[in-house]
């Protein structure tokens, strides 16, 4: 018989292969689903509760971190991760990176998160546009309500610790018997669809694919954990402390006022403004250092781009169902379907 007619036909074992993936894929969105929508849950009922029972600690400047976070940090990952147990993981091989090579993917970490995040800002600016109206930055609304100690604790400490451990260590050691670049792509997927907002899916995805590159090529999660720090502490901890010494919304009035007062006025007028004037001063210096590192990173991660090579996996899937194996099977269509309807509601929200 000729061996045309079996051209196309997936290899002995292929079938067996899928099946077995897919059953591995869809606990990992189940796990992930549950994480999600048990938080959002939890969420919902921690604000009624409070409503009711202290209404006095909604106005604390550690409630709108505390809501968000904890019920997912104290119940919700658990349960996750003893779904998530049940998969047996792959160690990733380790090897050591330099301090010349950590700072430069730092540098390279800003031009991901600031490049893509002009997408994410233009798109929910059209989306704005074609809706008549004027979308809201979730995460603006978050570090805006909120001090900033529990910005450095919550933004900066324990959610790069938490987001590194669940969404590289546990998801990728899970699937990266599939191929490093699958692995790698799949867990930013996650990482950026359970921001559950556009503003920072783009950036989001960027980032995570960025962390997980770093971690499938040293095997070391404090390196992840280390850059996401950095990236939060410089754009939501620094950010923070400068907005509590401007008033944003004073600085076309000082500007104003000042430009009519003679000399003598305007020096004390300048003297009675002064913080809120230090502090505009800080925030163009902040402004432009963002910029010239987003550029700096974007240079660096275009010169450097023949580094950034994976391995396949010691069990590809086969060429054609890749897709049909990790994401359309029950548990990660949930978890998308969850994550996209958080997102529908974000942009569709008065």
């Amino acid at each position: 018989m000729s061996d045309s007619v079996f051209e196309g036909l997936p290899e002995p074992g292929a079938n067996d292969l899928t099946v077995t993936a897919r059953k591995r894929f869809s606990r990992t969105g189940l796990a992930f689903f549950v994480l999600s929508g048990l938080t959002l849950l939890l969420q919902l009922a921690a604000q009624l509760l409070i409503s009711f029972a202290a209404p006095e600690f909604t106005q604390s400047q550690w409630y709108t971190w505390a809501l968000t976070s904890l019920p997912m940090y104290i119940v919700s990952a658990p349960l996750c991760w003893l779904i998530l147990k049940k998969l047996d993981a792959e160690p990733v091989a380790r090897s050591a990176m330099g301090a010349k090579w950590f700072f430069t993917c730092v540098i390279i970490c800003f031009g991901i998160m600031y490049a893509l995040n002009l997408v994410g800002v233009g798109i929910n600016s059209l989306i704005g546009a074609l809706l008549g109206k004027e979308n809201a930055n979730p995460l603006q609304s978050v570090v805006g309500d909120s001090g900033i100690w529990p910005t450095f604790v919550f933004a900066v400490i324990l959610a790069p610790i938490f987001e590194e451990l669940f969404f590289r260590r546990l998801i990728i050691g899970r699937v990266i018997r599939y191929g490093e670049r699958f692995a790698i792509i799949f867990s930013a997927l996650f990482f950026a669809l359970m921001h559950g907002n556009l503003y920072q899916f783009f950036y989001a995805f960027g980032l995570g694919i960025f962390f997980g590159y770093i971690y499938v090529s040293t095997g070391r999660l404090r390196y992840c954990v280390a850059m996401h720090m950095i990236v939060n502490f410089v754009g939501s901890f620094i950010s923070t402390l400068l907005l509590r010494v401007t008033d944003i919304e004073q600085l076309p009035e000082l500007s104003d006022a000042s430009s009519m007062l003679s000399p003598e006025a305007a020096s004390d007028f300048l003297l009675r403004n002064f913080d809120s004037l230090i502090g505009a001063a800080a925030m163009g210096v902040y402004a432009l250092a963002l910029i010239g590192l987003s550029i700096a990173g974007v240079a660096l991660l275009i010169i450097n781009r023949k580094r950034f090579v994976t391995k396949p996996g010691r069990l590809p899937l086969p060429p054609g169902r890749v897709f049909s194996t990790a994401y359309l099977n029950p548990g990660v269509l949930l978890f998308v379907l969850l994550c996209a309807a958080l997102m529908a509601a974000t942009v569709f929200a008065a």
